[in-house]
């Protein structure tokens, strides 16, 4: 089984710390996805990859960033702990043979969010914050309504950027407004 072999794989690539967040948030994501029609698989690869850049150097980042020929914008380049979404795509790309463009996505797209994600990306979105903040009304309504509880964490994110005086990124800011008029439209 694929993901058996990227579970053991990304195991020996992080900290012990950083491994049980990863399965945590793997299971928090399955829990929400029971609730939808999406591959179990791609789940699992998703949220095992989402961070298996995230405790490496800045400068190696840096490198892996240069060789995929990626250029940072104004707000990543300042804030390298952006960084790691972007590089842990590529690793799952190219480290990984994963060629699913919803899983590397998923990845892409975990820490700021994008306008438009798929429910592969909501669900990890929402599973990484769940495993680091747990809160059993997101939760819940995740199952339920997950554009609802991808809302939620959005202001919650947003607001944890602003208290702490960072710069948000343009896609955390398309991705809460387009959430925020799904939700206004479905009322």
């Amino acid at each position: 089984m694929k993901t058996t072999y990227i579970n053991e794989k990304v195991k020996g690539i992080m900290t012990e710390e950083r491994f049980i967040h990863t399965e945590r948030t793997m299971d928090i994501a399955l829990k929400i996805a029971s609730c939808y029609d999406i591959a179990k698989e791609k789940v699992e690869i998703s949220a095992i990859l989402h961070d298996c850049a995230k405790e490496m150097p800045k400068d190696e980042m840096k490198r892996w960033i240069k060789k995929a020929n990626i250029t940072l914008d104004e707000i990543e380049e300042k804030e390298p702990g952006l960084w790691h979404q972007i590089v842990s795509a590529i690793i799952a790309e190219k480290d990984f043979g994963i060629k699913d463009q919803e899983i590397l996505q998923a990845i892409r797209v975990h820490s700021t969010g994008d306008a438009d994600m798929s429910l592969l990306a909501k669900i990890v979105y929402i599973a990484d914050y769940l495993e680091s903040w747990p809160n059993e009304s997101i939760m819940q309504k995740a199952k339920e309504n997950i554009d609802l509880a991808l809302r939620e964490v959005m202001i919650k994110k947003i607001n944890y950027i602003f208290n702490k005086s960072a710069l948000l990124h343009p896609m955390s800011v398309s991705a809460y407004n387009y959430i925020s008029l799904r939700c206004i439209q479905n009322r």
